[in-house]
């Protein structure tokens, strides 16, 4: 029921957000964070298509977003590989946005296309860091290392 009640309050706000000329008065102000520091890797600049941190979109409708990124080596053991992965939180992660050995520093813009869940409702967008050879081994790690401590946008999937 509380999950009802709160999809209920987001999306009733999410209806209002285009006539939100700020993100300082960005409903999702306190959940949204501007920038992310996991292990070494940090992610800012967050946006999507719109220029904006939220988005609605229709069931399986693939949208797209661009970040900035810094890897820092010094924080992260050498020779191990290091994935940024991304993600809606309750449907799964989706792209790994960088890949690093921790060998060397790094930072660079990138433009990652996520798609929507069939299921309406509203989803935050996440990262964590994972290890692994492959982006589908660290997606392992996605599944239990996202947070609300890593949100970068809300999708409304309506």
């Amino acid at each position: 029921m509380k999950k009802v009640i709160l999809s209920l309050f987001l999306t009733l706000f999410a209806l209002n957000l285009p006539a939100v000329e700020s993100l300082d008065k960005f409903p999702y102000s306190g959940l949204v964070l501007d920038k992310v520091e996991l292990q070494g890797i940090e992610i800012s600049d967050f946006m999507f298509e719109n220029q904006k941190k939220f988005i609605s979109v229709g069931p399986d409708e693939t949208f797209s977003c661009t970040m900035f990124y810094e890897v820092d080596a010094d924080d992260l053991e050498n020779f191990h590989l290091y994935h940024l992965v991304i993600g809606l939180h309750d449907d799964g992660p989706q792209d790994c946005v960088v890949t690093s050995f921790g060998l060397r520093d790094a930072e660079g813009s990138k433009i990652v296309q996520l798609k929507a869940p069939q299921k309406k409702g509203v989803y935050e967008v996440r990262v964590a860091v994972g290890k692994g050879i492959t982006c589908d081994q660290a997606n392992e790690d996605w599944l239990s290392n996202n947070s609300t401590k890593t949100v970068l946008g809300i999708v409304l999937v309506n």
